[in-house]
């Protein structure tokens, strides 16, 4: 296989707003520690394995780094009120550099971003309308990500922003059971 260094970034964005029902996100204004997930984060990390499994997919392994990454992406992006893949200024400003920067060195691997906002924490109707967005499936259908770190913020009010984080394999990487 032939190591790239590449992002996808995929402009695709969700929002939503208006839906009743679903399964409440962690308590606002708090995250869980790296990983421990959340019941939303552990719902989404099942949906979208559960795509995967489906269509013979290699199932996504939950990965610490990503999971950093992801969580303080929705963190910053509710903060800072924007809703991008890119940051602002002075923050890095690519999910690749954010992951760069946790890691402490550029990965030899592929990275990619789906986020979603909503006006509620329904991680199932959120999910769906990623699934109906072509970038955003792609990036959860991507043959060659092996790893993702998912990140959900909630403010007060129940807006909650949403990162899931994909990586291709790194030459660190160690054969699993269920890929």
């Amino acid at each position: 296989m032939v190591k790239r260094l590449a992002v996808a970034v995929l402009a695709a964005a969700v929002v939503l707003s208006g839906w009743v029902g679903g399964i409440p996100a962690l308590a606002a204004g708090r995250q869980a520690p790296p990983m421990s997930l959340t019941p939303d984060e552990a719902l989404v990390l099942r949906l979208i394995n559960n795509e995967r499994r489906e269509r013979g997919l290699a199932l996504v392994e939950l990965d610490p780094v990503l999971v950093k990454v992801a969580r303080e992406h929705s963190l910053d992006m509710a903060r800072r009120g924007y809703f991008g893949h890119l940051a602002p200024l002075p923050a890095p400003t690519t999910p690749l550099d954010r992951y760069a920067r946790a890691l402490g060195q550029r990965p030899e691997a592929v990275v990619g971003e789906n986020i979603g906002r909503a006006a509620e924490p329904l991680m199932g109707p959120i999910h769906s309308c990623m699934m109906r967005s072509p970038d955003h499936k792609a990036n959860i259908l991507d043959a060659d990500y092996v790893r993702v770190g998912l990140g959900i913020y909630a403010l007060d009010d129940g807006r909650v922003w949403l990162t899931e984080m994909f990586r291709g394999p790194l030459p660190s990487d160690a054969p699993t059971s269920g890929s």
